[in-house]
């Protein structure tokens, strides 16, 4: 949730975005790619998001605070190579991440600093400039990952790591798992099956906020069999008035646990029909439903399992 509403507020909120197909650039939504360029001085290096130039390296001390690669680096290089993470990771994996120290992203400058890494990762927001400015004139490799956009950027991400970190077969391996298995979900649908209509929605102070095309929400629903109807009419995160989602009309609303209730009490949404149904409303673990990480391949298959139990049982 809060990387949803992180999102929201990037793209400005709810406006509606050009039809799917043409809001989804080829190959991916990411902002950094696997192009080698030379430094200055001859060494090779990667682009961030950015523009700047990161050296690739056999790095020793590899700080995160960009919340999908603090998964991705236990995947990609010796556990002993990272030395803390972002406080705001999926709480299922914490237990991956062990007694490493937690940080409040570059907000806790002066603890990423005293830390001395030799690498930290970032997705970096407007205000982080002077921050990463400081980290590199200290002498620290500072790379932006830029903004995460679901399955297209987790797996740029996964590729972008592994040449930085001297592992680029296992960067490109991780990245191409991670497409199968999630591709893996849907292909036990019968051929010519009907997919079910849905639309990921949550409450935040009364307020309606969802995910589509460009976020990891979209591509948990189309891993798990569903289509997104909001995908040829919004982008990213948007938030939502309440006739827009009643002329949506979704077979089946995906949201939080807990909070199929506190939709269906906002005034006006008694008019949604899949709100009129309990089997209209699926709720999934809000952690694991906000999970831009690896954890998106758990939560297809448990979105798969909850909207198709028939097909889920065998």
């Amino acid at each position: 949730l809060a990387l949803g509403l992180a999102g929201w507020a990037a793209v400005g909120g709810g406006s509606p975005a050009a039809p799917a197909a043409l809001a989804a650039a080829p190959g991916g939504l990411s902002a950094t790619e696997t192009v080698t360029v030379k430094m200055p001085d001859g060494r090779p290096a990667l682009r961030d998001a950015q523009g700047a130039l990161v050296a690739l390296g056999s790095y020793r001390r590899v700080i995160s605070v960009a919340l999908a690669a603090d998964q991705l680096l236990l995947d990609l290089c010796e556990p002993e190579r990272v030395i803390a993470v972002s406080s705001f990771g999926a709480p299922a994996a914490a237990y991956r991440l062990g007694a490493r120290p937690r940080l409040h992203g570059l907000d806790d400058l002066e603890a990423v600093l005293a830390l001395r890494g030799d690498l930290v990762l970032v997705s970096a927001t407007a205000g982080d400039a002077v921050r990463i400015a400081r980290l590199r004139a200290a002498g620290v490799a500072v790379f932006d990952l830029g903004d995460q956009t679901g399955l297209d950027g987790l797996c740029a991400d996964a590729r972008v790591l592994g040449a930085l970190l001297g592992a680029s077969a296992r960067g490109a391996r991780l990245a191409g798992e991670l497409r199968q298995r999630m591709a893996g979900v849907a292909a036990r649908l019968p051929p010519g099956a009907v997919r079910r209509r849905a639309l990921v929605v949550t409450v935040v102070g009364g307020a309606l906020f969802g995910g589509t095309v460009g976020s990891s929400y979209h591509d948990v629903l189309v891993a798990a069999g569903l289509e997104d109807v909001a995908a040829l009419r919004y982008h990213g995160w948007p938030q939502y008035r309440v006739e827009e989602l009643i002329a949506l009309a979704p077979e089946l609303v995906i949201t939080a646990t807990g909070m199929g209730a506190a939709l269906r009490r906002l005034p006006g949404l008694s008019a949604l029909a899949a709100l009129q149904r309990t089997e209209g409303v699926v709720e999934i673990d809000g952690d694991l439903l906000g999970d831009s990480g690896p954890g998106m391949l758990t939560c297809a298959e448990a979105l798969f399992a909850a909207s198709y139990p028939g097909l889920a049982a065998h």
